[in-house]
């Protein structure tokens, strides 16, 4: 199985009305966070409506989510900083050990991620399972003419 990283068209673009909508926040609000720092919007031209990445929109959903938690303004930026660079450990992770995922049960969602051998083991491999009982990691045997 070939795998390839799925990146977002650049182009993708969503106004600061849209923004506000899409995660609940007032455009003066979106404008205080953008004035602060804690987002940024696309470069336009003068006097253009502003216009914010997919990336930004993750952000902003983000923050508004640890503001509905409870987190103050500085707080939750800090928090949404801290799951990004959570998540670009995973995906960094995933795309080094990622070998093959298997579907088991489409309707129920089931299936099984290969992270290859366990290290100094050649004869182990390393699992992630969803099934009836739940997520867990496991370690399995490999028959010799399957190792390679």
């Amino acid at each position: 199985m070939t795998m390839f990283k799925l990146h977002v068209n650049k182009d993708f673009r969503v106004g600061i009305g849209d923004l506000s909508q899409m995660i609940g926040v007032s455009t003066r609000q979106l404008r205080y966070w953008e004035s602060k720092g804690y987002i940024k919007s696309l470069a336009g031209e003068e006097g253009s409506t502003r216009k914010f990445s997919i990336g930004t929109c993750y952000r902003a959903a983000t923050i508004r989510a640890f503001l509905d938690e409870g987190y103050t303004l500085a707080k939750a930026v800090a928090k949404t900083e801290q799951v990004k660079n959570q998540v670009a450990i995973v995906r960094h992770f995933e795309n080094e050990m990622l070998k093959d995922i298997k579907v088991t049960d489409e309707d129920k969602g089931y299936g099984e991620i290969d992270y290859g051998y366990l290290a100094n083991e050649p004869t182990k491999k390393v699992y992630g399972v969803i099934d009836e009982n739940g997520y867990r990691m496991e370690t399995r045997e490999v028959n010799a003419d399957e190792t390679n």
